[in-house]
């Protein structure tokens, strides 16, 4: 589990001890109280108490279940060709993942309407706006593409731009990332940062593919 992922369990199992002591305090008010007001109002007022933190406690750990999930699903993945056996947004969702085991918090954005930007990072009070591009090892990623992520963030107010992608980039895209101080990350390297990320923590000896991963988005 990651420091991020420990903190958010943490604090999970601390507002669910927090819940406790609010319901015992609840339940003697209520005692208390039994005489003075009517039971539906006491009710009510006991549900007030009593629900909100266990909704948002329960939420958290959800959460956090959640994110385990995921990281051991994707902790399945660290080559270019299992990479590749992703749909499009799984591939999104993936990106994303790895970064967030580095301390980022993420968001992948909607699949519409995105203006370009594909996975949202922040961290350090800086806003990185990334776009993947989930290509076969045939495809690569030219400097049209590096110019418009440079105008998507540039809407978008972002700090810094990172460009990912399962392939390779043209050597005009590399000429025009450097100018426009652009970040790449190309399969090669992005394979390095995927066993960064999981190392062999979560990884099974025998991979089996879901059906999210047998769906085919290579360009």
């Amino acid at each position: 589990m990651t420091k991020r992922g420990k903190k958010r369990l943490i604090e999970a199992v601390a507002t669910f001890l927090g819940f406790l002591v609010v319901f015992y305090c609840a339940t003697w008010l209520a005692s208390a109280l039994w005489s003075l007001i009517s039971p539906a109002a006491l009710f009510l007022l006991v549900v007030f108490i009593f629900g909100i933190p266990a909704a948002w406690a329960i939420r958290r750990l959800q959460q956090e279940l959640h994110s385990k999930r995921k990281i051991r699903s994707y902790a399945n993945v660290q080559t270019l060709p299992e990479m590749r056996m992703l749909s499009h947004t799984g591939f999104e969702h993936y990106v994303a993942t790895i970064y967030k085991a580095q301390g980022y918090k993420t968001e992948v954005t909607p699949a519409t309407g995105d203006g370009g930007i594909d996975v949202v990072l922040k961290k350090d009070g800086r806003t990185t706006g990334v776009q993947v591009k989930h290509y076969g090892p045939n495809s690569s990623v030219g400097r049209p593409d590096v110019q418009k992520l440079v105008g998507a963030c540039a809407q978008k107010n972002y700090d810094t731009r990172l460009f990912v992608t399962t392939s390779y980039f043209s050597s005009d895209a590399i000429e025009a990332a450097k100018v426009l101080n652009v970040e790449l990350v190309d399969g090669t390297q992005l394979e390095r940062l995927a066993k960064e990320a999981f190392g062999n923590k979560y990884r099974e000896k025998t991979i089996s593919f879901d059906i999210e991963r047998r769906m085919r988005g290579l360009k």
